[in-house]
Parts: C-alpha cells; sequence; structure tokens
C-alpha cells in the first residue's frame, strides 16, 4: 500500500486495484489490509488521517516506522474480526472495538457489515460510496470478490513451497524501496 501510494503515476481506483491483484497474485487476500487500503486511497475526503504515518518524511526510518504502526492496526483489525467471525451466531456475545482512531471505526464497521439484507459484495459498494464515486465503488467491490471467489489451483501454491522466508523476502523488498523513494 505503501509503495502504490509512493507511485505517482497511478489513479486512485488503479492503486486499489493494483493492490488487489498483488494480493491475488503473489501474497493473500487480507480483507482488513485491502478495506483500509480502499479508504485510504479514496478520492472524497475519507478519514484517512493517520493511517500511513510520516510515508513523505524526509527521515525514511519514520516512514518505515508508520508502515509499522498501519501493520499493527492491521492485525488489530484482523483479530476483532477473526474473535467476530468466530463467535456462534446466536451466543449472545458481543465484541467491542474499542479506539479512538475513526478511521479504524470505519474500516471495523466495513470488516463487519452493518446490514444483512443485500449481498457482501453489494454492502461493500455501498459503504465505499460515502468516499467513492459510485461507479468507483461497485468496481472495487466487484473486483474484490471475483478475486475471493477465485481457487488458486495447485502450481501456485507449489511455487511458494520451498520457500519459507517469502513473506520476509517480501518485506525486504518493500522496506528497501521506501528507504530508497526521494521526494520530487
Amino acid at each position: 500500500m505503501a509503495s502504490l501510494e509512493l507511485a505517482q503515476n497511478l489513479s486512485a481506483l488503479d492503486k486499489v486495484l493494483a493492490l488487489f491483484r498483488w494480493m491475488y497474485s503473489d501474497f493473500i487476500l487480507a480483507g482488513p489490509a485491502a478495506i483500509l487500503a480502499c479508504v485510504y486511497f479514496a478520492p472524497n475526503s475519507p478519514p484517512k488521517k493517520g493511517l500511513l504515518k510520516s510515508l513523505r518524511s524526509p527521515t525514511r526510518q519514520r516512514a518505515i516506522e508508520g508502515i509499522k504502526n498501519a501493520a499493527w492496526d492491521i492485525t488489530h483489525l484482523s483479530d476483532f474480526v477473526r474473535h467476530v467471525n468466530d463467535e456462534p451466531e446466536h451466543s449472545g456475545r458481543r465484541f467491542i472495538f474499542a479506539t479512538l482512531d475513526e478511521s479504524l471505526r470505519e474500516i471495523a464497521r466495513i470488516l463487519i457489515g452493518q446490514n444483512s439484507d443485500i449481498s457482501p459484495q453489494d454492502e461493500l459498494a455501498l459503504s465505499l460510496q460515502q468516499w467513492w464515486p459510485a461507479d468507483d465503488a461497485q468496481r472495487i467491490s466487484v473486483t474484490w470478490f471475483e478475486y475471493l471467489n477465485q481457487t488458486r489451483d495447485a502450481d501456485w501454491w507449489d511455487q511458494y513451497q520451498d520457500r519459507p522466508e517469502y513473506v520476509g523476502e517480501t518485506v525486504a523488498h518493500i522496506e528497501h524501496d521506501i528507504l530508497a523513494w526521494q521526494p520530487q
């Protein structure tokens, strides 16, 4: 997400779709990260303050610290969503996502869903329309659910079988790019 934000030649929509494509082809489809990106890249006044702190700082290590903070936010959201989804529907148990961070509250609402009367795909598009043009929100939602519904073949999994350090390699590569970035 940070690398895409620093890429000056992509539109907001292209950044989101490029992230989804990368998640599907080279990583994992991570809902909390995807929704965080949808809010962060949104063109119409999204609550994105603080999601990627100090990304353009001349002190590049501060950018890395900001990215690590965003990764922690995604981890926190993922854990919350897992607890909610793992709880039996009629258990009566409720979970509270307590944060003063408006952005994270909005992302949590989208991840959990608020409207069981419509499909998750339609609900995502509807949620995103508060920050995206309707056509873009629809395209984002359709693309996300197309990736979610595609099954990866064995060849895709095989390419990572002998690469137990793939995630670490990916992080190191992205970190290198972030540290090397220069304002223009």
